[in-house]
């Protein structure tokens, strides 16, 4: 999908072109998104998490704020602003290549290879007697179980192909499957009625927003007087914001992991999911001061300096 938004991107010919192949991009990073969250949740320990999700978190920043900086070198240049799309283009289909030969399927289905002992009982089955009578012949009866080895039939290692296959079909599968992904999509969609979830959504499109507030705002607004800004001087306008998420990533992500720990010692032991939640009350200054900074510089004609702190 990301693809052929970057092929779209590269071929716009009118506004409702630019419009819908990001709509393109937008699907297939939601997926990205979704998927090293999930990822990085399962591989790491809750001590742990914040510093690796600020790594993650990190990594988005810069393509974030670096690709419009490149995009305004590359708009500037002799190759003009389509082979911004054109970039993305050869981005995407060699992250493809990368990702199948690489990503190999890890689902393992434990239930199929479960390997252990089947326990049969030498005795004739009879009602339980109340009282030390009845414990005592139970005890005797478990002494006197066997045990018979489950069979298990050896199994030749999947090949590389089939490791790296395009689709795996679940041991579980009924048909083509739809009707069991509609059950687990409808089952998922239940922690949508959870406030945590519903917090961390609102905080994370108000991020997005904000975002937009930022880009939109650079390239209608500096590209006039009194700044007069090119291409080039409008991408160079990400350093702050990549500045800033650098600094943010550390702190929301390492300390808030050190600051977790220091509170579980406090707390005898015991980690509460609210822990970090106490990391937010700086940001809840910091954040608007900063939009209102950027804002109120841009529309006042301020100074370079003031907007930038903004940002």
């Amino acid at each position: 999908m990301g693809l052929l938004g970057a092929i779209w991107l590269a071929r716009t010919q009118s506004t409702s072109d630019s419009i819908w192949n990001q709509l393109f991009v937008g699907i297939s990073e939601s997926c990205a998104e979704a998927n090293v969250q999930l990822s990085l949740s399962d591989l790491f320990f809750e001590h742990q998490r914040g510093t690796f999700l600020g790594v993650y978190v990190l990594a988005t920043s810069v393509g974030t704020y670096l690709g419009p900086l490149i995009a305004g070198f590359v708009a500037d240049s002799n190759l003009g602003w389509r082979w911004i799309g054109w970039m993305a283009v050869v981005i995407s289909g060699a992250t493809i290549v990368v990702l199948y030969f690489t990503l190999e399927e890890t689902l393992f289905d434990r239930p199929a290879y479960q390997v252990g002992e089947r326990f049969t009982s030498r005795q004739n089955p009879a009602e339980p007697e109340s009282g030390l009578q009845g414990l005592q012949e139970k005890k005797a009866g478990l002494s006197d179980a066997v045990t018979t080895p489950v069979e298990v039939t050896d199994e030749k290692p999947k090949s590389y192909w089939q490791r790296i296959a395009l689709i795996t079909p679940a041991a579980n599968l009924e048909g083509f499957g739809f009707q069991q992904y509609c059950v687990r999509l409808i089952h998922t969609m239940r922690v949508f009625s959870f406030p945590a979830v519903i917090y961390s959504g609102i905080q994370w499109g108000a991020q997005d927003a904000w975002l937009m507030f930022y880009l939109t705002v650079e390239d209608d607004y500096w590209s006039d007087a009194p700044w007069y800004y090119g291409d080039v001087g409008v991408g160079l306008m990400n350093l702050p914001c990549l500045i800033g998420a650098v600094l943010g990533c550390i702190y929301g992500g390492y300390f808030s992991d050190m600051f977790m720990i220091w509170m579980a010692k406090r707390n005898g032991g015991v980690r509460e999911a609210e822990h970090r939640l106490w990391f937010l009350f700086p940001l809840a200054i910091i954040s608007p001061l900063g939009m209102l900074l950027f804002g109120i510089g841009t529309g006042k004609s301020w100074p370079w300096p003031g907007p930038y702190i903004g940002l």
